[in-house]
Protein backbone atom coordinates (compact mmCIF):
# COMPACT_ATOMS: atom_id res chain seq x y z
CA UNK A 1 0.00 0.00 0.00
CA UNK A 2 2.48 2.51 1.22
CA UNK A 3 5.37 1.68 -1.90
CA UNK A 4 1.71 1.71 -4.51
CA UNK A 5 0.88 5.28 -3.29
CA UNK A 6 4.55 6.63 -3.53
CA UNK A 7 5.31 5.02 -6.93
CA UNK A 8 1.55 6.63 -7.84
CA UNK A 9 2.36 10.46 -6.06
CA UNK A 10 3.78 13.01 -8.92
CA UNK A 11 6.60 14.49 -6.45
CA UNK A 12 8.24 11.29 -4.57
CA UNK A 13 10.32 13.29 -2.92
CA UNK A 14 7.50 14.93 -1.20
CA UNK A 15 5.98 11.95 -0.75
CA UNK A 16 8.41 10.02 1.14
CA UNK A 17 9.43 13.19 3.64
CA UNK A 18 5.19 13.54 4.52
CA UNK A 19 5.24 9.67 5.35
CA UNK A 20 8.59 10.65 7.35
CA UNK A 21 10.40 7.92 5.22
CA UNK A 22 13.35 8.38 2.94
CA UNK A 23 13.89 7.34 -1.02
CA UNK A 24 17.21 5.06 0.18
CA UNK A 25 14.43 3.27 2.52
CA UNK A 26 11.86 3.08 -0.08
CA UNK A 27 14.70 1.31 -2.17
CA UNK A 28 15.86 -1.46 0.63
CA UNK A 29 11.98 -2.26 0.82
CA UNK A 30 11.89 -3.05 -2.57
CA UNK A 31 15.26 -4.66 -2.87
CA UNK A 32 14.11 -7.95 -0.35
CA UNK A 33 10.74 -9.12 -0.08
CA UNK A 34 9.23 -8.21 3.46
CA UNK A 35 5.90 -6.78 2.72
CA UNK A 36 5.13 -3.00 2.14
CA UNK A 37 5.92 -1.36 5.38
CA UNK A 38 9.08 -1.89 7.78
CA UNK A 39 8.64 1.05 9.94
CA UNK A 40 7.65 -1.57 13.37
CA UNK A 41 11.36 -2.66 12.83
CA UNK A 42 12.94 -6.17 13.16
CA UNK A 43 10.82 -8.92 14.87
CA UNK A 44 13.69 -10.87 16.11
CA UNK A 45 15.40 -10.53 19.73
CA UNK A 46 19.16 -9.15 19.59
CA UNK A 47 22.12 -12.33 19.62
CA UNK A 48 23.56 -9.69 22.19
CA UNK A 49 20.79 -8.81 24.77
CA UNK A 50 21.01 -9.81 28.07
CA UNK A 51 19.14 -13.12 28.32
CA UNK A 52 16.15 -13.00 31.59
CA UNK A 53 18.49 -14.69 34.10
CA UNK A 54 21.16 -12.04 33.41
CA UNK A 55 18.99 -8.91 34.12
CA UNK A 56 17.56 -10.92 37.10
CA UNK A 57 21.16 -10.83 38.20
CA UNK A 58 21.83 -7.29 38.20
CA UNK A 59 18.87 -6.42 39.28
CA UNK A 60 19.15 -8.18 42.77
CA UNK A 61 22.28 -6.82 43.23
CA UNK A 62 21.53 -3.14 42.21
CA UNK A 63 18.77 -4.03 45.03
CA UNK A 64 20.95 -5.34 47.48
CA UNK A 65 22.15 -3.37 50.71
CA UNK A 66 25.20 -2.86 49.24
CA UNK A 67 24.85 -1.03 46.15
CA UNK A 68 20.61 -0.13 46.48
CA UNK A 69 21.99 3.90 46.89
CA UNK A 70 24.67 4.18 44.93
CA UNK A 71 24.25 5.50 40.94
CA UNK A 72 25.09 2.74 38.39
CA UNK A 73 28.06 5.21 37.27
CA UNK A 74 29.34 4.14 41.20
CA UNK A 75 27.84 0.47 41.17
CA UNK A 76 29.22 -0.58 37.90
CA UNK A 77 33.48 0.33 38.74
CA UNK A 78 32.57 -1.30 42.09
CA UNK A 79 31.56 -4.24 40.97
CA UNK A 80 34.51 -4.62 38.75
CA UNK A 81 36.76 -3.69 41.34
CA UNK A 82 35.39 -6.85 42.90
CA UNK A 83 36.36 -9.09 39.70
CA UNK A 84 32.60 -9.13 38.65
CA UNK A 85 31.21 -7.73 34.83
CA UNK A 86 27.68 -7.41 34.64
CA UNK A 87 27.00 -5.19 32.20
CA UNK A 88 27.88 -1.34 31.30
CA UNK A 89 26.38 1.64 33.03
CA UNK A 90 24.07 1.82 29.95
CA UNK A 91 22.52 -1.36 30.11
CA UNK A 92 21.97 -0.88 34.11
CA UNK A 93 20.45 2.31 33.49
CA UNK A 94 17.58 0.60 30.60
CA UNK A 95 16.93 -2.24 32.98
CA UNK A 96 16.20 0.01 35.47
CA UNK A 97 14.17 2.08 33.83
CA UNK A 98 12.37 -1.02 32.30
CA UNK A 99 11.39 -2.05 35.64
CA UNK A 100 10.50 1.59 37.16
CA UNK A 101 13.49 1.60 39.13
CA UNK A 102 15.14 4.79 38.14
CA UNK A 103 13.52 8.07 39.69
CA UNK A 104 16.33 9.47 41.92
CA UNK A 105 16.28 12.98 42.07
CA UNK A 106 18.10 15.69 43.82
CA UNK A 107 16.78 16.13 47.58
CA UNK A 108 16.28 19.87 47.61
CA UNK A 109 15.85 22.47 45.35
CA UNK A 110 18.65 25.30 44.53
CA UNK A 111 15.79 27.71 45.71
CA UNK A 112 15.71 26.29 49.47
CA UNK A 113 19.40 26.61 49.67
CA UNK A 114 19.48 29.93 48.87
CA UNK A 115 16.97 30.94 50.89
CA UNK A 116 18.62 29.45 54.05
CA UNK A 117 21.87 31.22 53.11
CA UNK A 118 19.91 34.23 53.14
CA UNK A 119 18.51 33.77 56.58
CA UNK A 120 22.11 33.00 57.52
CA UNK A 121 23.24 36.11 56.16
CA UNK A 122 25.37 34.58 53.87
CA UNK A 123 25.84 36.20 50.85
CA UNK A 124 26.48 33.61 48.18
CA UNK A 125 29.50 34.37 45.70
CA UNK A 126 27.82 34.07 42.13
CA UNK A 127 30.04 33.66 39.28
CA UNK A 128 28.45 34.27 35.14
CA UNK A 129 25.77 31.78 33.78
CA UNK A 130 27.49 27.60 33.50
CA UNK A 131 30.88 29.41 34.70
CA UNK A 132 32.34 27.93 38.29
CA UNK A 133 35.58 29.94 38.49
CA UNK A 134 35.10 30.72 42.05
CA UNK A 135 36.14 27.43 43.39
CA UNK A 136 35.41 24.83 40.77
CA UNK A 137 37.02 21.96 42.62
CA UNK A 138 35.00 23.02 45.82
CA UNK A 139 31.65 23.88 43.92
CA UNK A 140 31.71 20.36 42.65
CA UNK A 141 32.45 19.35 46.11
CA UNK A 142 29.62 20.99 47.72
CA UNK A 143 26.82 19.70 44.48
CA UNK A 144 27.91 16.24 45.36
CA UNK A 145 26.92 16.83 49.18
CA UNK A 146 23.89 18.52 48.25
CA UNK A 147 22.56 15.74 45.93
CA UNK A 148 23.05 12.80 48.59
CA UNK A 149 20.16 10.77 49.05
CA UNK A 150 21.11 10.85 53.02
CA UNK A 151 21.34 15.00 52.50
CA UNK A 152 19.27 16.16 55.64
CA UNK A 153 15.76 18.12 55.14
CA UNK A 154 15.82 19.30 58.12
CA UNK A 155 18.81 21.68 60.44
CA UNK A 156 21.00 19.63 62.78
CA UNK A 157 19.85 20.29 66.77
CA UNK A 158 23.61 21.07 67.29
CA UNK A 159 27.12 21.04 65.61
CA UNK A 160 28.35 18.32 66.57
CA UNK A 161 26.01 16.36 64.38
CA UNK A 162 26.85 18.39 61.96
CA UNK A 163 30.44 17.69 61.63
CA UNK A 164 30.26 14.40 62.40
CA UNK A 165 27.60 13.92 59.20
CA UNK A 166 30.00 16.30 56.94
CA UNK A 167 33.20 14.27 58.49
CA UNK A 168 31.39 10.97 57.02
CA UNK A 169 30.73 12.45 53.94
CA UNK A 170 34.75 13.23 53.23
CA UNK A 171 35.58 9.49 54.26
CA UNK A 172 33.48 8.38 51.59
CA UNK A 173 34.15 11.26 49.40
CA UNK A 174 37.77 10.40 49.54
CA UNK A 175 37.82 6.69 49.99
CA UNK A 176 34.75 4.98 48.40
CA UNK A 177 33.55 7.47 45.81
CA UNK A 178 34.57 6.73 42.42
CA UNK A 179 35.15 9.62 40.59
CA UNK A 180 34.83 10.14 36.77
CA UNK A 181 37.40 12.60 35.74
CA UNK A 182 40.29 10.26 37.55
CA UNK A 183 38.85 7.23 35.52
CA UNK A 184 36.62 5.92 38.61
CA UNK A 185 38.98 5.43 40.82
CA UNK A 186 39.25 6.90 44.43
CA UNK A 187 41.30 10.11 45.34
CA UNK A 188 42.78 8.09 47.99
CA UNK A 189 43.98 5.76 45.60
CA UNK A 190 45.21 8.36 43.14
CA UNK A 191 47.50 9.98 45.76
CA UNK A 192 48.34 6.92 47.31
CA UNK A 193 49.76 5.81 43.89
CA UNK A 194 47.52 2.56 44.18
CA UNK A 195 45.68 3.37 41.01
CA UNK A 196 47.48 1.27 38.28
CA UNK A 197 46.47 -2.08 39.97
CA UNK A 198 43.18 -1.13 40.38
CA UNK A 199 43.07 0.32 36.68
CA UNK A 200 45.01 -2.62 35.30
CA UNK A 201 42.69 -5.15 37.50
CA UNK A 202 40.01 -3.45 35.57
CA UNK A 203 41.26 -4.23 32.47
CA UNK A 204 41.92 -8.17 33.55
CA UNK A 205 38.12 -8.54 34.37
CA UNK A 206 36.60 -6.33 31.05
CA UNK A 207 38.47 -8.23 28.89
CA UNK A 208 36.84 -11.18 30.09
CA UNK A 209 34.01 -10.09 29.91
CA UNK A 210 34.42 -9.51 26.37
CA UNK A 211 35.68 -12.98 25.48
CA UNK A 212 32.25 -14.28 27.05
CA UNK A 213 30.27 -12.19 25.30
CA UNK A 214 32.93 -11.01 22.25
CA UNK A 215 29.34 -10.24 19.87
CA UNK A 216 28.23 -7.51 23.27
CA UNK A 217 31.55 -5.35 22.03
CA UNK A 218 31.81 -3.59 18.79
CA UNK A 219 34.85 -1.68 19.37
CA UNK A 220 37.68 -1.83 22.12
CA UNK A 221 36.85 -2.25 26.01
CA UNK A 222 36.34 0.59 27.79
CA UNK A 223 39.47 2.70 28.41
CA UNK A 224 41.22 2.55 32.07
CA UNK A 225 44.33 4.57 31.52
CA UNK A 226 45.51 7.00 33.82
CA UNK A 227 43.68 10.61 33.18
CA UNK A 228 46.75 12.66 32.97
CA UNK A 229 44.86 15.94 33.63
CA UNK A 230 41.82 16.66 35.77
CA UNK A 231 39.30 19.40 34.78
CA UNK A 232 35.93 20.78 36.09
CA UNK A 233 34.89 22.07 32.47
CA UNK A 234 37.54 20.68 30.09
CA UNK A 235 37.06 22.53 27.15
CA UNK A 236 36.55 25.93 28.69
CA UNK A 237 39.10 25.64 30.81
CA UNK A 238 42.00 24.82 27.66
CA UNK A 239 40.18 27.96 25.73
CA UNK A 240 40.90 30.58 28.50
CA UNK A 241 44.40 28.56 29.09
CA UNK A 242 44.90 29.44 25.09
CA UNK A 243 44.06 32.60 25.56
CA UNK A 244 46.23 33.79 28.31
CA UNK A 245 49.17 32.04 26.68
CA UNK A 246 48.23 34.17 23.48
CA UNK A 247 47.64 37.81 26.00
CA UNK A 248 51.23 36.83 27.75
CA UNK A 249 52.71 36.38 24.54
CA UNK A 250 51.49 39.92 22.62
CA UNK A 251 52.18 41.78 25.63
Amino acid sequence: MILRLVDEAVRRERACLQLGLTERCMQRWRSVDVGDDRRAGPKTRPANAFTTAERVKMLEVVNSPKYCNPPPKQVIPRLVDEGRYLGSESTLYRILRATGQNDNGGPMKGSTILATLQHLGIVASLSRPSVSDDNPFSEALFRTLEYRPEYPKKPFAALEPARARVTAFVVGYNTERRHSGIRLVTPDERHEGREQAVRANRVRVYERARRLHPNRWSRRTRNWSRALAVFLNPKRSQDTLDSKLAKESDS
